[in-house]
């Protein structure tokens, strides 16, 4: 199933049904970081603290 949603909206299905989330190249390449940087276990998201 693919459908487009809100960032925060298809974070907390995805967190909710346990599936995986995939970003289309052309977000990623808008976010500012190149994809090389972005790994499947990265955890080093925003916190609180930054």
């Amino acid at each position: 199933m693919t459908f487009d949603a809100r960032p925060s909206d298809g974070i907390a299905l995805a967190l909710r049904e346990e599936c995986q989330i995939e970003i289309s190249p052309e977000v990623i390449d808008r976010a500012g970081r190149p994809p090389a940087e972005f790994d499947a276990g990265d955890e080093r998201g925003a916190s609180a603290g930054d």
